[in-house]
């Protein structure tokens, strides 16, 4: 896996003084690596659709090339990932016509033009350290209705913390297949 960011790295360093063409190239290999989790994130799909029946409006952040927000869109939902706009991930999915949102950085204020949905999937949110700014994110969202589905529970404790603050927010951990990340997911929704 240290080879695959070494990669990721590389070419993001290198991707503005890449023609479009020289660019898909070079992506293939993250492409491939994005492709292999394909099987793992049709299990968190049918894990959202025991959960909650179409249609339903869901959002990814930290969505890659949009493989769980397409196989969402063929079980009925309407679902859209978030990428920055100076990753090579939000490069790829406009290259290919695959849509998805952009922010300008993870840890800044996602301005997504009042967009809601009904459910934030959380599969893979590497940027464990900021997870102050994953919450100022998503705390909104939670005040508004929409459910926070945590797959990826490195996040967890932090929002555990934070929602004893606010007294309007609760969460249920729910038992789950198993995944990289444990054997259940955590689900935060307004009281």
């Amino acid at each position: 896996m240290v080879w695959l960011h070494n990669e990721f790295m590389n070419l993001h360093n290198n991707a503005d003084n890449l023609s479009d063409k020289e660019f898909l190239k070079e992506f293939e290999i993250i492409k491939e690596t994005f492709e292999g989790r394909k099987e793992y994130l049709t299990e968190c799909a049918n894990v959202v659709k025991e959960l909650y029946s179409s249609p339903l409006k869901v959002f990814e952040p930290a969505s890659g090339i949009g493989i769980f927000s397409e196989i969402m869109n063929r079980l009925g939902y309407d679902s859209i990932g978030l990428e920055p706009e100076n990753c090579i991930t939000y490069r790829y999915c406009k290259l290919k016509n695959i849509p998805i949102l952009k922010c300008y950085r993870w840890y800044s204020e996602w301005e997504l033009e009042n967009k809601e949905f009904d459910l934030i999937v959380i599969i893979s949110y590497h940027d464990h350290d900021k997870a102050n700014e994953l919450w100022d994110n998503l705390h909104n969202y939670i005040e508004k209705g929409t459910k926070i589905i945590f797959f990826d529970l490195r996040q967890v404790d932090y929002f555990k913390e934070k929602i004893i603050e606010c007294k309007t927010i609760t969460y249920k951990e729910i038992s789950a297949m198993n995944k990289p990340f444990g054997n259940k997911i955590v689900v935060f929704e307004k009281i």
